[in-house]
């Protein structure tokens, strides 16, 4: 088997908070000149969908204080479709809240009408957007998200066959579609196979779409997580990632490894999730919490450094969202990492990012 090639760059997380702080600003014409959508670039570039929605990861939020300024850029820029695919990104992430990260079964109607109402809000912001620029593929990877949770399997698979006449080796589209595939979305493990070995034939376009044939194996993984079979798990999780380095098999992962205490391992995996997809709250701050546990277990400058780097990733993932559950679950559980912007102590040092100083807000 010749193994996907790795991760290519992405942006940094600077880029992610400016693009926050910009949208805090109501600095429109600057949020609008570092969105912009290039339908050449995704073509010719295989990286470029990927940094792109790296990019909108500023906006995968459900902090209900984004809402009035997604409300003002779409009211200032009533013709830019990357307002309205910001506000979709934040009122499907409020959905996605609502509804929780618990399997169906163990899910209540009241927490699925509640998503529902938050999708059909988004699925305004996506159709406007798709007839202000139908080239947009973050419109369309919006938009299997949200068919993921209607009633034909048509519907996504629809969406995706529009997005790859425009760009034939989307990975993004397809990975979307594939965690469509998983049985739990009503899919099934032939029909991820099946669509595997379709991903493969369009490899020679991008040869990272080899990493997809890992979602059987990360889906069986997520299953034997469910179960309590953590090392059997583990071997899942690493089999998925033996077809591609891939952010969602390496968060996952080092999830695992964290709650196994297994540190060192886990922030390995961050580190990798990171790189690909700097806004991801939950590997943030999964790894800040790895980081101070190992700080625990070290002494003299090595310790403080561990404890430094904790105290930075809990402070920029306050930053990105300090109503984001990961955020506040961590800073309940080690109040040593609640940044002073959430009523915690100072950093010990002052801590930049970008032409941003945080010391005195983390």
């Amino acid at each position: 088997m010749i193994p996907a090639p790795p991760p290519e760059r992405s942006i940094s997380v600077d880029d992610v908070l400016a693009i926050h702080y910009l949208l805090l600003a109501d600095d429109y014409p600057r949020l609008e000149d570092r969105l912009v959508w290039s339908l050449d670039s995704a073509r010719l570039d295989t990286g470029y969908e990927l940094r792109y929605r790296a990019a909108f990861g500023a906006f995968v939020s459900a902090d209900p204080s984004r809402r009035p300024h997604l409300d003002a850029w779409v009211a200032n820029q009533p013709r830019s479709a990357v307002a309205r695919l910001a506000r979709a990104a934040h009122l499907l992430a409020s959905g996605d809240q609502a509804r929780g990260e618990k399997f169906i079964d163990e899910t209540s109607e009241q927490q699925i009408r509640e998503m529902r109402e938050w999708y059909k809000l988004a699925a305004t912001d996506i159709s406007a957007a798709r007839s202000l620029d139908s080239t947009n593929l973050i419109a369309h990877w919006l938009a299997i998200q949200m068919a993921m949770h209607g009633s034909s399997s048509d519907v996504p698979r629809a969406i995706l066959d529009d997005g790859l006449r425009m760009v034939p080796g989307s990975l993004l589209l397809r990975w979307r579609y594939a965690f469509a595939l998983r049985p739990r979305w009503g899919g099934s493990m032939d029909e991820m196979l099946d669509f595997a070995d379709e991903s493969d034939s369009a490899s020679t376009v991008n040869p990272r779409l080899r990493l997809l044939r890992g979602m059987v194996p990360y889906d069986s993984a997520i299953v034997l997580l469910h179960d309590d079979r953590d090392e059997e798990a583990i071997a899942m999780f690493t089999k998925a990632l033996s077809y591609g380095d891939f952010f969602l098999y390496r968060e996952d992962r080092g999830a695992l490894y964290r709650s196994m205490k297994r540190y060192e391992e886990a922030i390995v995996d961050f580190e990798s999730a990171l790189a690909q997809v700097p806004a991801l709250s939950g590997a943030r701050t999964k790894r800040a919490a790895s980081l101070y546990w190992l700080s625990r277990q070290r002494t003299g400058p090595e310790a403080e450094e561990l404890l430094r780097r904790a105290k930075r990733d809990a402070c920029i993932a306050a930053e990105l969202d300090a109503t984001d559950e990961n955020v506040t679950r961590l800073v309940d559980k080690i109040p040593a990492l609640r940044p002073a912007s959430m009523g915690g102590a100072p950093p010990l040092s002052p801590l930049t990012v970008g032409n941003s100083l945080l010391m005195g807000r983390c």
